[in-house]
């Protein structure tokens, strides 16, 4: 594979679709049994069409790349926000719809407290995620949140 990548699975359901998952493979010799490999694994469903029709659509209609551009327009919002209006420090640079947050364990916890579900590594940076769905407004709320941390 050019890219260094021998297999990527597109997962349906964080671009917007139902609970389906492309499985893309760049290196075909990968690709021998793999239609055996995925029924030995429960991963072949039954009426399987069904589930990959609308998938199909946010291919073919190029939606899933406007859900991708929001998620990450959303990331860079929330990073640009904790940058200029927190204590708080990017553990990582933005490169996709995650953000990486050094926080201490006493400001997590204050963080889960107001309600605020993230998850906090063993190197002190906690995880956010935005998706095609996160609005504008929940980014701000939280970094007002993070603010009175």
């Amino acid at each position: 594979a050019r890219l260094g990548v021998d297999l990527l699975i597109f997962g349906g359901a964080k671009a917007g679709a139902n609970c389906t998952e492309a499985i893309v493979m760049f290196d075909k010799s990968l690709a021998r049994r793999i239609d055996n490999r995925l029924k030995q694994a429960g991963q072949v469903a039954s009426k399987g069409r069904f589930l990959a029709a609308p998938f199909l659509g946010l291919l073919e209609s190029k939606a899933w790349e406007d859900g991708a551009a929001h998620a990450n327009l959303m990331a860079r919002r929330l990073a640009a926000g904790v940058a200029a209006n927190t204590p708080f420090v990017l553990a990582h640079p933005v490169e996709a719809n995650a953000v990486f947050v050094r926080m201490p364990p006493e400001a997590h916890q204050r963080l889960n407290d107001l309600g605020w579900a993230c998850y906090r590594f063993d190197d002190g940076s906690v995880r956010f995620v935005c998706s095609w769905a996160t609005r504008e407004e929940v980014v701000d709320e939280v970094i007002e949140a993070m603010r009175g941390l």
